[in-house]
């Protein structure tokens, strides 16, 4: 008997594990099983449990039938007579089979469903199947198996417990347990058929419609019980509106497409910002209802906020969600902005594509018919019609088009420069706000674009607004090896240092020589002659230049060039070295910076659209001086306590002898520092026997003596705090003094260390 009974409760136990993880229980095909169609959510009272589908292979029963017992939690009722046999009775032209009149108590509801694909019971066998009341919760029932021994069919038929007294102690989770006769094929096994709790009332809307100050609308209010009875008699939901907003329910109405239970519109309250909804019977069967004809409505514009107009939901219902949004309120007007990030295009460069942008409006019919919108692009770019004529429309991110626009808009050039288009908007056909992006559009670039290229966009239509499509970056830049030549106006034959072009990305400088596109040059300003290169190399990458193409030319207006042509494009970034050019610069050759500037077909597109826009790039190459300023160079730098290296004109250089701090005084070398007041290399002269540092700018010779604090400015004498000394060979002193003679300023950084000659 102990054997009997352990084995029994460990298959139990192996039965309730399975239950916990499948909705089904059964075990092999020689077994029944038993499974729960949905978990249905109930509470206290006559509630519906759905329904179990039993399984049983028709060959395994028994000759003279089998059973198996239903048991639900305690002080569950079923609802059956007791102690009393009741087979089941068709009913006329359904699959389904009920206990004889009389057999139910009044609010009970309790069926045996047998589908006709079943492929064992049929309309002659309905009595087949019985039922007993073995306690309130407990049900027996008896399957007659005589004529299915030779059966070789899997049977199934479904216990309907459609109305089931729950006990308000119910667990969470409602488990129905199953029972089998030893040796029968009904196994045993507990499985989940409901969920128990008091409910909850889920609020929706169907969409959030737009308002202004004259429109007033809302879309229709979804509530629906998760359960019967969840929205209880008596108890109300309470939608209560921002500050500024109304409800009007003058055409309001409510149906029910679901359910027993009823429902109706209370009266507004707080000045008709709060919608009051009360049930008015409890439900058997859940119920769901629509709300229709409600409206929003802008009491007070002062008030009242732009946006979503969110309502706060509360009441004596247990209610979801807390708040919901009932309508977004806005006036007529659109707005433009960046959709993704700006492209990258090439400055000089033609069929570069912008990046994506929307109009949008703020509520429907704000862009009106037979209106216009311009687009204009600033900062040195034109439209590229090359392709296509304007910005396509990017169906899969646009809503509610209609045909504004179109998917290929009518765009036309306004003016002849090229740089503004014009749409003129159409019938919208949309019930909604429209939301239009635009995508691949195409521009030509300037040479001298830099930073960014906007879109400025007006026109009747009243769109306004300013957005970024693009960030330019330079194919190439230019650069010099060293510091630029000092030359005298007139001189001949001065060489320069060598000229560096680096690519910024690969295969920034062309090679296509059937379109002409293969020729680098760097070009010099009027009133200068270029030489031919002693040489031209590339210096990184695997471009490859054509050695025998190294020359020199002049253009139409008298501008000389040196150039080179390109015979293959680098697979990454390439620097190109221009050496050994000399330069002549005549008479008419102003004061100042000579650059030379990095044109070419192998890289620039659109100088014929940008008149005067011929280089991508330029780098200063020479100072010209007149012959009066021969020993004055314009110079500054900077200079670091404790470091040798320095910088003069930005030029980073290395010294043999770092700035020092002592008795609170900066030390500095002499020399160095002559360097960056622009005191030229032989205007600074020692004196190793008298120890005397001579230095000489313009009209001025400065002069300081190792362990004497007199300084001495065109012989006058003036006095310092500290003498100079000697370090690592270096004379060294505090140059506040000098820096005044020759009239420069030397500031100090105390946070950084650093001493800035200016």
């Amino acid at each position: 008997m102990l054997r009997r009974r352990s084995k029994h409760f460990a298959l139990l136990l192996v039965l309730t594990m399975l239950a916990t993880m499948f909705v089904g229980v059964g075990t092999s095909s020689a077994a029944a099983g038993y499974s729960a169609g949905s978990i249905v959510k109930v509470q206290t009272g006559w509630q519906d449990l759905g329904k179990i589908k039993v399984t049983v292979p028709a060959s395994e029963l028994n000759t003279t039938g089998d059973f198996f017992t239903v048991r639900l939690p305690a002080d569950f009722d079923f609802g059956l007579a007791d102690d009393t046999e009741y087979g089941f009775t068709a009913v006329p032209g359904t699959d389904s089979y009920v206990l004889p009149a009389g057999a139910l108590k009044a609010s009970a509801d309790i069926s045996i469903r047998i589908p006709t694909t079943s492929n064992a019971f049929g309309p002659a066998d309905v009595n087949k199947i019985t039922v007993q009341r073995v306690a309130d919760n407990e049900l027996k029932a008896f399957v007659d198996g005589g004529i299915f021994a030779n059966a070789e069919v899997n049977a199934y038929f479904y216990l309907v417990l459609a109305k089931v007294n729950v006990d308000s102690s119910s667990p969470a989770t409602i488990e129905a347990s199953f029972e089998g006769r030893a040796n029968s094929p009904f196994v045993d096994g507990k499985i989940a058929i409901a969920s128990y709790g008091t409910g909850m009332v889920t609020l929706s809307i169907d969409s959030v419609k737009t308002i202004t100050t004259s429109i007033e609308a809302a879309d229709a209010i979804r509530v629906k019980e998760d359960r019967p009875g969840a929205w209880k008699n008596g108890d109300d939901i309470k939608i209560k509106l921002p500050n500024g907003y109304k409800w009007k329910i003058a055409n309001a109405t409510i149906t029910r497409s679901d359910g027993d239970g009823t429902c109706a519109l209370g009266a507004l309250e707080d000045d008709s910002r709060s919608l009051i909804i009360n049930s008015t019977s409890n439900s058997t069967v859940a119920s769901y209802y629509l709300i229709k004809g409600l409206q929003v409505s802008v009491a007070d514009e002062s008030i009242a906020k732009y946006g979503d107009v969110e309502a706060n939901v509360s009441g004596k219902a247990s209610s979801s969600p807390s708040s919901i949004v009932v309508a977004k309120y806005g006036e007529y007007g659109t707005k433009v902005y960046a959709v993704g990030d700006p492209k990258e295009v090439k400055a000089g460069r033609a069929e570069q594509e912008i990046g994506k942008f929307a109009i949008e409006e703020i509520i429907k019919d704000s862009l009106p018919v037979n209106k216009t919108i311009n687009l204009t692009l600033v900062g040195g770019a034109k439209w590229d019609f090359t392709n296509i004529v304007g910005p396509r429309v990017d169906t899969a991110n646009s809503k509610n088009m209609g045909n504004p626009l179109g998917v290929n808009p009518a765009w036309v050039a306004v003016g002849s420069n090229n740089d503004q288009i014009r749409v003129t908007l159409g019938n919208t056909g949309s019930t909604s706000a429209i939301k239009a992006v635009f995508e691949k559009a195409e521009i030509k670039v300037s040479p001298a674009a830099s930073e960014e290229i906007k879109l400025a966009v007006s026109g009747s239509a009243g769109v306004t607004g300013e957005v970024v499509v693009a960030k330019v970056v330079k194919p190439v830049t230019a650069s010099i090896e060293g510091t630029p030549t000092e030359m005298i106006v007139g001189t001949r034959s001065v060489e320069l240092p060598s000229i560096i072009v680096a690519e910024n990305m690969k295969e920034a400088i062309d090679a296509n020589s059937a379109a002409g596109k293969d020729l680098l040059w760097i070009e010099f300003p009027i009133g200068t002659v270029c030489t031919v290169p002693a040489k031209v190399e590339v210096i990184e990458g695997d471009m490859v230049i054509d050695q025998s193409s190294i020359c020199r030319g002049v253009t139409n207006d008298g501008r000389w060039y040196a150039s080179v042509k390109i015979k293959s494009t680098s697979s990454k970034p390439a620097k190109v070295k221009f050496s050994g050019i000399k330069l002549d610069v005549d008479r008419t050759v102003p004061e100042g910076e000579v650059k030379a500037y990095v044109k070419g077909s192998s890289l620039l597109q659109t100088t014929a659209d940008f008149p005067g826009f011929t280089s991508i790039a330029n780098t200063v190459v020479a100072n010209v001086i007149s012959p009066a300023q021969k020993d004055v160079v314009k110079a500054g730098g900077s200079f670091v306590i404790g470091a040798t290296t320095y910088k003069v004109n930005g030029v980073e250089k290395t010294m043999d002898v770092a700035p020092y701090i002592k008795d609170s005084r900066t030390y500095m070398p002499v020399r160095y520092v002559a360097e960056a007041m622009g005191v030229i290399d032989s205007n600074i002269m020692w004196d190793g026997t008298t120890q005397t540092a001579t230095l000489m700018k313009g009209d001025k010779v400065v002069q300081v003596k190792i362990g004497s604090k007199a300084l001495l400015v065109n012989g006058a004498t003036i006095t310092m705090d500290v003498a100079p000394e000697i370090s690592s060979g270096r004379t060294m002193l505090p140059i506040g003094l000098i820096a005044q003679a020759f009239g420069v300023t030397a500031s100090w950084d105390a946070a950084t260390q650093t001493v800035t000659i200016k």
